[in-house]
């Protein structure tokens, strides 16, 4: 009898104890279900069931499920969750893109994260830099965990095709007006010789990707702008951004551009997917950087191809005016909230726990090449999976760049160093890590965006001209609320450069 106790005891003790000591296997497993752009890379599954094997072995029981949406309902799809209510405990946010933190925090989607981070969260609280929690806090809360993979002085650069450039004589444009000559000269001449038209890669969103380094190009830079509603001066200063010479200039610039057919006929109903296309496949006038797709553009589509990263103004330092482009938030339908900090708390305490994250299997899906070099195996090489790969994880949606691999023969001491490594010499702006939470003015902010999104677009993009259709775009906005929005953006503005 006393020995069957003691065998029964010893199972309870294994059933019950992690190797850590942590006490889960009685109850159930902390779901972790989290809200992804893009496409589904193939063997998630398994790498899903691979992390958390390697979290239990740590002590942790989360059930990991990763759900995907593709770029072209992803809008919907969150929408329609948040609206529901749907549980879930976390969405990658975008704070150039949609979700971003603030409009999650104007519906009450988000939660505060300062004392789940304090009791879960203590490696990322010491991994991560000032500037980037910084950018993170809004009115004292943190609500957002960075994913720093990148230094944002990338923001200042553009992409274009030094082989286009050379083929028709063209020196590397420094200014706006120099860089629509010459998308004009390779438009014209693509076109001739190959009936295809090239085009100039803006986004459908109008306010992200290339328009970002372009700004370089206009009159008082550098400034940043706050939701095409509010532009920041570096001396302080602040006012709208939509009456302003800097919008005016760019409107300009974008319908000249649109009048010689250089963006895209139909940009404003285009997904983020479609108008990457062309920049993957190479054949784009002017892009927003790109230092690492010139393997890849020559291997698959010209072999030709040869791209140069530069930026305009290049008399000016590059400025960077935010620590880092993406971030994951905590929904507030989940249950449980810590798994969300407990599961980014374990994958950025280690390297290995990221690279399994973001490669996949180590022998399975890809191979240790040494120093930060890997390659991925036969297997997972699959021309039908997500960029070639059966599996590769958005890296762009979480990650930390010392984490970061390349594939072996990349020149990631060289070109990529721009992207990868902090950049001294970068100016970083007074607005840095400035974000705007929309509070009492919560409601015409929302309207504001929906007109935006209707009436300005259009003749942000160049589908429209400036002259004649922004008075009546303008007084749609201000009849959406927008001096209440740009009074309460400024008033945050004060108290944020107060608090420096």
């Amino acid at each position: 009898m006393a020995k069957k106790l003691a065998t029964w005891l010893l199972l309870l003790s294994v059933l019950t104890f992690s190797a850590a000591g942590t006490v889960f296997a009685e109850e159930e497993a902390l779901p972790m279900r989290w809200l992804i752009p893009g496409e589904e890379p193939y063997d998630v599954d398994m790498v899903e069931e691979a992390l958390e094997e390697m979290m239990r072995e740590d002590g942790l029981n989360i059930d990991l499920d990763f759900m995907f949406f593709n770029w072209d309902v992803w809008d919907q799809k969150v929408n329609v969750m948040l609206a529901s209510g749907d549980e879930f405990e976390l969405i990658n946010t975008l704070d150039n893109g949609s979700p971003s933190t603030t409009s999650l925090m104007s519906k009450n989607a988000i939660i505060p994260l300062n004392d789940l981070l304090e009791e879960y969260g203590q490696d990322m609280l010491a991994l991560f830099d000032e500037a980037s929690w910084q950018q993170a806090t809004i009115n004292g809360n943190i609500m957002a965990i960075p994913a720093p993979w990148i230094d944002m002085k990338v923001e200042n650069y553009m992409c274009m095709r030094q082989d286009m450039l050379d083929k028709y004589g063209l020196d590397l444009p420094n200014t706006l007006d120099e860089l629509l000559a010459a998308c004009e000269t390779i438009y014209n001449g693509e076109l001739e010789e190959t009936g295809t038209p090239w085009y100039i890669a803006l986004r459908a969103e109008g306010n992200v990707g290339l328009f970002t380094p372009l700004q370089r190009g206009i009159d008082g830079y550098p400034f940043k702008i706050v939701d095409l509603m509010v532009i920041l001066f570096e001396d302080g200063s602040a006012e709208s951004y939509l009456e302003s010479d800097q919008f005016k200039q760019w409107c300009e610039f974008a319908y000249e551009a649109n009048q010689k057919g250089m963006i895209f006929p139909d940009l404003l109903s285009m997904n983020t997917g479609s108008v990457g296309e062309p920049t993957e496949r190479g054949n784009f006038l002017a892009s927003d950087r790109n230092f690492t797709g010139e393997r890849t553009i020559r291997a698959n589509y010209d072999e030709n191809a040869r791209l140069v990263n530069f930026y305009l103004n290049r008399e000016e330092p590059t400025v960077r005016f935010s620590a880092y482009p993406n971030c994951n938030t905590v929904s507030a339908t989940s249950p449980h909230p810590e798994a969300a900090i407990m599961f980014l708390n374990w994958l950025y305490s280690d390297a290995f726990h990221m690279q399994t994250l973001l490669y996949g299997i180590e022998g399975t899906h890809w191979i240790d090449e040494g120093g930060r070099e890997m390659s991925y195996t036969e297997y997972n090489t699959n021309e039908e999976g997500n960029g070639g790969y059966q599996y590769a994880f958005p890296s762009s949606w979480i990650n930390y760049a010392p984490y970061l691999r390349f594939e072996k023969g990349t020149d990631y001491e060289g070109s990529a160093t721009i992207e990868y490594s902090y950049d001294e010499s970068t100016k970083t702006s007074l607005n840095s890590g400035f974000m705007y939470a929309p509070d009492k003015a919560a409601a015409e902010y929302a309207n504001c965006k929906s007109v935006i999104t209707t009436y300005i677009n259009p003749i942000l993009l160049g589908f429209q001209s400036y002259d004649e259709a922004f008075p009546a775009a303008l007084q749609r906005m201000k009849d959406a609320g927008l001096d209440k929005v740009i009074e309460e953006i400024i008033e945050q503005h004060e108290a944020f450069l107060a608090n420096k």
